[in-house]
């Protein structure tokens, strides 16, 4: 007598399930075109928002630092003194940069005409731009700088970028003097920033500084109407960020697979 095999109802729901199964749809332009763009966007928008980052901190932080370090050293460097010490001097050669708009103290004046009136004639040129350099000064409005810092700086800006006072005039020798240029410059302003925002973090993050900040953000920031709100939004942003955070849980669960 013949078995008759057993049914094999799982295949034939494997069966039931392919003939039934609707045939594979055709991408479509519109569907290429998004998958394209949904490959390109993640990282032209990393990109935009790294160099917004990066604008960002060096608008509201590096540019700072880097005005308030030329700021310093030009108040430390500043020879400027009061235009009123310094009489004109006229009939004595001009100055390159300045032509004749320069001035002399009284006495160095006088003594010049009188060089001039009774032999000036035979100094040379180059003998009177030496001696005017090392001892002209030009004025910037109720000052006057030495005409070899003005020199310095004259002779390396183009005039519509030409500082109105004697410190945006020395704040510009700093850069030519000391660091030859604003890039030098600006790459002192971020290492002390780094080194700044280093030594903050490790003061906030003692005992005292904590209790600094939390006491500064209860008593202040979060007791003014509109402050508070846009700092708390902001403080979960940069919290999510910057803070270390531990993976957390609450169950272990089995799933099946492929299911």
């Amino acid at each position: 007598m013949e078995i008759p095999a057993p049914a094999n109802p799982l295949g034939a729901n494997d069966a039931a399930e392919k003939a039934a199964a609707p045939p594979p749809k055709k991408a479509t332009p519109t569907q290429f075109f998004l998958k394209g763009l949904a490959i390109v966007l993640p990282p032209i928008l990393t990109l935009v928002i790294l160099v917004w980052i990066g604008q960002m901190i060096y608008s509201y932080v590096v540019n700072p630092v880097t005005t308030g370090v030329r700021f310093v050293i030009a108040e430390i460097i500043d020879k400027s003194r009061p235009t009123a010490d310094f009489v004109p001097a006229p009939g004595l050669p001009p100055l390159e940069f300045c032509g004749n708009d320069y001035r002399l103290p009284h006495e160095l004046a006088e003594q010049y005409a009188h060089d001039l009136e009774i032999g000036g004639h035979k100094r040379s040129a180059a003998d009177w731009q030496t001696a005017l350099a090392a001892e002209a000064y030009v004025p910037f409005g109720e000052r006057a700088v030495p005409y070899p810092d003005f020199w310095v700086v004259a002779s390396r800006m183009r005039p519509a970028d030409w500082p109105a006072t004697e410190t945006g005039l020395y704040m510009e020798l700093v850069t030519f003097r000391y660091f030859k240029s604003l890039g030098s410059l600006s790459t002192l302003a971020t290492a002390l920033t780094i080194i700044g925002l280093y030594f903050l973090g490790r003061f906030v993050t003692a005992r005292m500084g904590q209790w600094l900040v939390s006491r500064f953000e209860t008593l202040v920031l979060a007791r003014v109407p509109i402050i508070s709100s846009v700092y708390s939004s902001v403080k979960q942003v940069t919290d999510f960020f910057f803070s270390e955070r531990a993976v957390a849980y609450n169950r272990v669960v089995a799933v099946e697979f492929p299911r």
